[in-house]
Parts: C-alpha cells; structure tokens; sequence
C-alpha cells in the first residue's frame, strides 16, 4: 500500500493520531484525539491539511480493531464519507515486534500502524454494513452480554445454596430445572430447610402454585421432592444467618436476568 494516509491509535484513556505523507514519512509528530466533536473536527482539518500538503483527494484513515472503543472514531467517518481501513490488533503487533523500538508507546503506536498499512500489499478498504446487519450484529452483543451476566448471577446463587441447601442441584434431572419457577418460587419463600419443614405440603403448593400459575399436580411433585431434600439435607448455616437474608433477593437477580434473556 501506499500514498498520504492518516493514523490512529484507538485506546480506551487516550488516543492519538498522526498523518504520513508517504511510508517513513510522518507529517508532523502525533498528537492527542478526544473523541469529541472538536477532537474529531480537528481530524478533518487534519485530512484537509494533508490532502492540500500532498495534492491528493480523499486520503484514508487507518486504525487498529479496538473493540467498542473505536466506534465513536468510525461512525465519525462514515458521517462524513471518509474512506478508512481496519486492520487487525495482531497485524500491528507484528510489524511492532520486527521495530528495534518495540515497546509500546503512544509516540511509536500510530508509526506501527503505518507501517503495518505500508508493508501490507493487500489491505481491504472497510466497507459498511447495511443498517439491519449492524442491528442485529449490536443485538447479538447484548444478548451475549446479558449471558454473561446470567452466568455470574447463577453462580453466586449456586455457591449460596450448596451453604443453605446443600446438594438441592441433584433432585433435578432431564427436563426439570433448579432455575424453573416453581423451584426458586420455594426456595425464594422458604430460604432455609427450617423454614421449609415448618410448613405443611399442601400449604407450599397452595403458596407457590398461587404464584407460578401452574398445575396442582406438576407444583405437588416439586414441592415434594425439595421438601424430601430438606429433610436429608444438614444446612451450613442457621436461619438467622446473613446467606438466608440475602436468599431472596439473589434468586429474584436471577429470575431478572432470565426474562431479559428469554
């Protein structure tokens, strides 16, 4: 690749840019981006300067894939029809560890970029995508991101239980799940085996299947097997304790969390 081209090392604190004339050759030494309107205005002007210095039209930007950080950068120049290059964290990083200078700096940074442009022959010009692509791509992040945070909420409650309701995991096989209503319904009600075993059956499922809007007979058997388990079962903690107050309210962040991925 070759011609006048400007860089930009994306990073979460601070950015800085920096325009080349042709390879080798920087235009001036790089200087901070805020990603404000005023900090990209003077990008422009930047692009401007260097299209006038070189008498060459619509010189493109060059920057590493950085995730969500570029994304203000990027939608800044597909508003304003500025062609621009992507290229790939990893490609920099090669051409970064081949420079005697190779630590990683904000001075060196947009020079490694550069040269990764200039020694690659083939470099696609990054091309948008259709509005509904984006969409469903930006989606499917919040989706992934919920997931994670599903994960980390079923594992804080898990660690709760095996302290309250040791083992309580095992009565649930196939089809059937911890995490199905009925069950946190009873557990959320009843945080400790105490509690559980101080109530008759019938007034559980009365309780719970007033709640869960399921069938009496489907609520029975779910009722019956946790209560089963909480006879067997030698809780680590007593009723008073912190882990049964915080119970509840642990259970309702997973049921949260669930909707939200459903």
């Amino acid at each position: 690749m070759e011609g006048p081209i400007i860089t930009v090392d994306v990073s979460k604190g601070s950015c800085h840019y920096q325009p080349f004339i042709e390879n080798g050759h920087p235009m001036r030494k790089p200087k901070q981006l805020s990603a404000t309107i005023d900090g990209f205005q003077k990008l422009g002007q930047t692009i401007k300067d260097l299209e006038a210095k070189t008498e060459r039209e619509d010189i493109p930007v060059i920057f590493e894939a950085t995730g969500v950080y570029h994304r203000p950068l990027q939608k800044y120049l597909e508003d304003h029809k500025i062609r621009y290059y992507i290229i790939s964290p990893l490609l920099s990083a090669t051409y970064r560890k081949t420079d005697l200078h190779s630590n990683k700096t904000d001075a060196l940074d947009c020079a490694h970029i550069a040269k990764a442009y200039y020694c690659e022959k083939e470099l696609r010009q990054y091309q948008a995508q259709p509005q509904e692509y984006k969409r469903l791509y930006q989606l499917s992040r919040i989706y992934e991101s919920e997931l994670v945070h599903l994960r980390k909420r079923k594992v804080s409650l898990r660690s709760m239980l095996d302290i309250i309701y040791p083992r309580i995991d095992k009565t649930f096989k196939g089809n059937q799940n911890l995490y199905d209503p009925i069950p946190m319904e009873i557990l959320k009600r009843y945080p400790h085996p105490s509690l559980l075993l101080s109530h008759r059956k019938d007034t559980i499922v009365k309780n719970v299947g007033h709640r869960t809007g399921h069938l009496k007979g489907y609520t029975e058997r779910i009722v019956h097997k946790i209560y089963e388990k909480a006879k067997e079962c030698y809780s680590g903690c007593d009723i008073d304790d912190i882990e049964v107050v915080k119970l509840p309210s642990l259970i309702e962040n997973v049921q949260e969390q669930k909707k939200k991925c459903d």
